[in-house]
């Protein structure tokens, strides 16, 4: 049953990265931290890449700014590659 959990939590990655707007890559998740998002969780994903999902404080200041936003951490390339639903 686990196994079917997880591999449903990647399928649903998975597809809603594919729908998902890019935000690129000049922000790492230190400036959304510093500019008013909180982290919500973290997931290794393999050796190499790390999940970061962010969540909007909902302050006022955030009002026009998503509400969450996925980051993916590459490790070896040292890279991060931020996404909005």
């Amino acid at each position: 049953m686990k196994k079917v959990l997880i591999t449903l939590f990647c399928l649903n990655f998975v597809f809603s990265s594919a729908i998902a707007d890019s935000l690129g890559n000049l922000r790492t998740v230190n400036h959304y931290l510093s500019n008013g998002y909180n982290l919500e969780s973290t997931i290794l994903i393999n050796d190499q890449k790390i999940l970061y999902n962010l969540k909007n404080n909902g302050s006022s200041k955030m009002q026009f700014e998503p509400k969450l936003i996925t980051c993916i951490y590459n490790i070896k390339k040292e890279t991060t590659n931020c996404y909005k639903p």
